[in-house]
């Protein structure tokens, strides 16, 4: 299974975001990493799943801080973009 680019840069920050918060090898750390490297959906759903089972507090923060990310990538966005480079014309 091809995996979005953009969620695939949402679960790879979510698993750096992770095992910086959390340790290596905590259960949504693991996840979040399988769900990166593979793409899925089984292990995408218990990426989410291990994300949801944190304490409120620690789960919002970890999402603060990987949205944070993704908004500052802005070569992520750029790519993104209909009729860049990358891309080709919008139509």
């Amino acid at each position: 299974m091809m995996l979005d680019p953009t969620d695939l840069a949402f679960f790879q920050e979510l698993a750096a975001v992770c095992g910086e918060r959390l340790g290596a090898v905590d259960l949504c750390t693991k996840a979040a990493e399988r769900a990166a490297t593979t793409g899925q959906p089984d292990d995408l759903r218990a990426a989410r799943l291990a994300l949801d089972a944190l304490a409120p507090d620690l789960r919002e923060a970890i999402q603060r801080q990987v949205h944070h990310s993704l908004v500052g990538n802005l070569s992520m966005i750029w790519d993104r973009l209909p009729g860049t480079p990358r891309n080709g014309p919008a139509n």
